[in-house]
This record gives structure tokens, C-alpha cells and sequence, in this order.
């Protein structure tokens, strides 16, 4: 009767054309309830998000601001940790079945139960610090006294005195933040709390005209989300600030009220699991298992009608046998239909591939006529870049020679002066000792000749190399050589590895000459793109292979 009723209200809303009385701008501050800030979060499943944002987005397209309290981030934290601390079959709520269909993950719902204020924030949901000692000016819109009276007559959640001091907190909040004003446009009474629960709307309602802060036609501090929604639909059009279409948008809140009436019910899986432990407790681990899995939870919900009565004695290993059926089935089904989607795929591949192969051949063809007229000419250019190359080379190896020659010439030139003066040295020495040059100028000379004879008979007598023309001629030679090759802008190190320096003198290698000459084959782009076949190709080879 419930969906009936939805389907009903469904074709009534699809005969608006636009909102009946359009609202252009509104003050209007809505207090999320814990469980519309989870819906809005994501944490009550896919479509209930769809729902709230549908709603929540129209009315901040008017201006509307959306906040929540402290003590509402509290008992999301409470609720999701109670939650999370069960154990898997005794799970329930509309976040562990999202969980279960995959919509959301575990670790989601842990950093939000650790921080809703962050997670709220994120999708725009401000969490205003108010509490009941925030406004003392406000106190007297609905004093002590007042909040213990609301407090105590509360009939729904007697077990949980925090669900109960939650919601006589916000009422409380909610109506002191009101200030006395009143309106019977929903969309002009300043603040109000939107919730899920029925209960509380109505004795929200209730209490406010029992104690005259409301009249009958007056807007209530608490509303209920459905109400909201309707306030939406009939004032927005619930566009959202979007161009969409208006028929097509209550659909939303259809699927997500359709979602809620058919969520699996604690009650009725409770009582089968009861059922099996007592009767069958070998199969009550099955069943457990079986709760993990949302087609078996579907099945179950279904056999049973979501009534707990029609789960007896006689029939849960029935119960437990069609949620393994119905996950079987599932899992058959979808492959199934896997393997029919991947064979159409691959005969719709098959038929593709046959048209695109003359095609394919025919572009080939094409290609390798075009490739045949322009072979030879990159042949050719691949000769002339050789030719190039090598004559380059020529020419950098003949400046190189050229440069060992005048370095040649140098050492030479620098072996026959240090030559000469050791004989200048010897000769002074001894035409001051016969002839009678001045005293210091010979004996100079002389002590030039034994500090000389001295070092080289004692690096002798050591056997270790010794300091000489051979050391002072090569350093000259290498060190004109880098200057030369420097100067002529070469590569200092490749030329340098392909010459010997002995006694001052420069010489190539001969193999190192030789590499220095030699020049490789050169690949054109037009081979690297494959135009023109690499060794151990020939030109018909490549006819074979196009």
C-alpha cells in the first residue's frame, strides 16, 4: 500500500508544469538530523544521496542555507562506531547495506565517523558551534523547564538516552534560534530541523501547539523530509539551478522512497539466524556467511515479506536454501550474460576485422606502389650521406695530422734547445775550471752537472723512474695537442685515445686512424618508418611482408 500510495502521488506530481507558487528568495536556514546529513553524505546508499542533494540543491538556489549541530556530528560518530563495532551478521541500518551493494566502502565510513565535521564541510553542510548554553538571550523562547517537560515525554528510543537528549537538543536549539518568529510559509520561518522520523515531527508539532508557541497553521520547528521535498518540488521545481526536466525529477524521490520501504529489516534477519541457531546450528554459520551477499538478503526479504512472523520454526532451512539458490542464480545469470555480451563482442570484432581487411589490402597496395617510386630515390641520399660522412671524416683527420706535424716540429725544436743548454752548462763549468771565469759562474756550473749526475745515480741505484728530456718533451707534446684540438673545435678525448706520444713525438694508431675513417650506414627516417628494407631484406621481401 505504501508503494501504491508513492505511484499515486507520483502521477499527481507529474501534472504540474512548473511550481505553483514560485519562490525567488528565502532566508531559510535548514538543520540537518543525523540521518539526512548521512544521507546527503553518501552513507544511507546511492539513490537516498540523490534524493537529499535533488532537494538540498534547489533550496540553496533560492538562498537557503543548510547547517548542522554539534551534538547531530555526535551521534553520527555514535552511530556509525556502533555500527562498525557489531559483527557481520548482526549489522543493519541503511549504511551497512550500502555497504553490502558496494556503494560505498568501509573506509569511507570510518573517516567520517572520526571527523564528521570535516566530512559535512566538504559537500558544504557548515556545523555551526551551538549548543544550549550558546544564546542566553534566546533561553526565554524555550527555557529549562520547557526542555525538561519536551524531554520527558519523548516515546520513541527509551533504550538510548543519548538519541533522545539529541533530539530535545535540537528541537530546543532550533526554536530559541527562531526568536519568537512564525510563519505559515515554510520557506519564511527562518529556521528548521529536517528529519526522518515521523515520531518526532509529530510530537514536535504537538508540544509547540500545546504550549501555544505555534498555531495550527504554522510552520512547525521539525519537518519531515518528504514534506521538505514536497515544499521543493511545489516552490523550485526541484531544478536544482539546472535547466532539467520537471516530469522526470520527482523520480528521484520516488526510487529513493522505494529503496527505504525495501531495506532489509533487522528484525526479520534476526529472527531467521534465532531460528537456525535453535533448530539447525550447524547451518547457522551458512547463514552468516549468506548476509554478506545483498542478493540473498533481497531473496530473504522477499520469501518473508519483510515480516519477522512469517519466519517460523518450520521453514528457516527453506529460507536458508533460497538465498544460496538466489546467489547461485545470480552469479550464473550474470555470466551468462557475460558470455553472451563477450561472443557478440567478438563476432561483431570478426565482422569488422573481414571489412577492414580489403580495405586494408587495397591501402597497402597503394602504399608499396608509392613506396616502390620513392626506394630508390632514398637510396640514393642514404649513398650521399655516406659520401658526405666519410669525406668529413677525411677532413678532420688531415687537420689532426696537420696539427702532429707542428707539434713535432715544436718538440723537436724544444729537445735541441734543452740540449744545448746542458752543454752551455758543461762548458761553463769547464772553461771556468782551465780558462778562470768568475768564481760563482763556475762553480755554478759545476754544481748544476753534480746535482744532475747525483739525482740520476741515485734513481738508478733505486731502480725508479727518473725526471728527464722524455718527461718535459711529452707533457709539451700533450699539452700542445689539447690546445691544438681545442682551438680547432674537436672532441679532445675521442682524438687524443687514437694518438701515442713517445719521446715528444706524435703518432696515430693505426686501428684507431682507421676507426676514425670508417663511417656506418646511416638510416634514413623513411627506413626507420620501414620505407626501405635493412640488411638481409631484399626489395621483394618487402612486397611479401605489405
Amino acid at each position: 500500500s505504501r508503494l501504491a500510495s508513492i505511484g499515486l502521488l507520483t502521477e499527481v506530481v507529474e501534472d504540474f508544469l512548473k511550481p505553483t507558487a514560485e519562490a525567488k528568495r528565502s532566508d531559510l536556514t535548514l538543520i540537518l538530523d543525523t540521518s539526512v546529513a548521512l544521507d546527503l553524505l553518501g552513507l544511507s546508499g546511492r539513490e537516498a544521496k540523490a534524493d537529499i542533494e535533488n532537494i538540498i540543491g534547489s533550496l540553496r538556489g533560492i538562498g537557503c542555507n543548510v547547517i548542522a549541530l554539534p551534538v547531530s556530528g555526535e551521534e553520527m560518530s555514535r552511530n556509525l562506531e556502533t555500527m562498525l563495532a557489531q559483527t557481520l551478521p548482526n549489522r543493519h541500518g541503511p549504511t551497512h547495506t550500502a555497504m553490502q551493494k558496494g556503494e560505498i566502502t568501509e573506509d569511507f565510513v570510518r573517516s567520517v565517523m572520526r571527523d564528521p565535521e570535516r566530512a559535512l564541510h566538504q559537500i558544504g553542510v557548515t556545523m555551526r558551534p551551538i549548543d544550549l548554553t550558546t544564546t542566553p538571550s534566546q533561553v526565554k523562547f524555550f527555557d529549562q523547564p520547557t526542555y525538561e517537560d519536551f524531554f520527558s515525554d519523548i516515546g520513541w528510543k527509551r533504550d538510548s538516552i543519548d538519541a533522545r537528549e539529541h533530539d530535545a537538543t535540537c528541537a530546543a536549539i532550533t526554536i530559541r534560534l527562531r526568536a519568537g518568529h512564525k510563519s505559515s510559509d515554510p520557506l519564511n520561518s527562518k529556521f528548521v530541523f529536517v528529519t526522518t522520523n515521523p515520531l518526532f515531527v509529530k510530537y514536535a508539532r504537538d508540544f509547540c501547539r500545546r504550549n501555544r508557541m505555534i498555531s495550527d497553521r504554522q510552520t512547525p520547528p521539525v519537518i519531515i523530509q518528504r514534506e521538505l521535498a514536497m515544499i521543493a518540488w511545489l516552490r523550485t521545481g526541484l531544478l536544482s539551478g539546472q535547466k532539467a526536466n520537471q516530469i522526470d525529477i520527482p523520480r528521484s524521490h520516488l526510487i529513493a522512497s522505494c529503496e527505504r520501504v525495501l531495506r532489509p529489516r533487522r528484525e526479520v534477519l534476526k529472527t531467521v539466524h534465532d531460528k537456525l541457531k535453535e533448530f539447525s546450528p550447524e547451518k547457522a554459520q551458512q547463514y552468516e556467511l549468506l548476509l554478506a551477499d545483498q542478493r540473498s538478503v533481497e531473496r530473504l526479504m522477499d520469501e518473508t515479506l519483510g515480516l519477522e512472523r512469517l519466519a517460523s520454526a518450520a521453514n528457516p532451512e527453506a529460507l536458508l536454501e533460497e538465498m544460496r539458490t538466489a546467489t547461485a542464480i545470480e552469479i550464473k545469470t550474470d555470466y551468462e550474460r557475460k558470455l553472451r555480451a563477450t561472443a557478440q563482442r567478438h563476432g561483431q570484432e570478426k565482422k569488422e576485422m573481414r571489412e577492414s581487411s580489403a580495405t586494408e589490402l587495397a591501402e597497402a597496395r597503394a602504399g608499396l606502389a608509392r613506396r616502390d617510386a620513392e626506394l630508390e630515390e632514398l637510396r640514393e641520399q642514404r649513398r650521399q650521406l655516406k659520401s658526405d660522412a666519410e669525406a668529413s671524416r677525411r677532413a678532420e683527420v688531415e687537420r689532426v695530422e696537420g696539427l702532429l706535424v707542428r707539434t713535432n716540429a715544436s718538440a723537436a725544436s724544444l729537445e735541441r734547445v734543452m740540449t744545448w743548454a746542458i752543454v752551455a752548462v758543461a762548458a761553463v763549468g769547464t772553461w771556468g775550471a782551465t780558462v778562470g771565469l768568475p768564481q760563482a759562474l763556475a762553480w755554478g756550473g759545476g754544481a748544476l752537472l753534480i746535482l744532475i749526475g747525483l739525482y740520476h745515480t741515485i734513481r738508478e741505484i733505486q731502480q725508479k723512474p727518473k725526471f728527464g728530456f722524455q718527461n718535459i718533451l711529452d707533457g709539451f707534446a700533450r699539452f700542445r695537442l689539447r690546445r691544438g684540438l681545442k682551438v680547432l673545435g674537436f672532441d679532445i678525448a675521442k682524438f687524443e685515445n687514437a694518438i701515442d706520444i713517445d719521446y715528444g713525438r706524435l703518432s696515430w694508431r693505426a686501428e684507431e686512424r682507421a676507426r676514425l675513417l670508417a663511417v656506418e650506414e646511416t638510416k634514413t627516417r623513411a627506413e626507420v618508418k620501414g620505407l626501405i628494407p635493412g640488411d638481409g631484406h631484399s626489395h621483394e621481401q618487402l612486397r611479401i611482408d605489405s
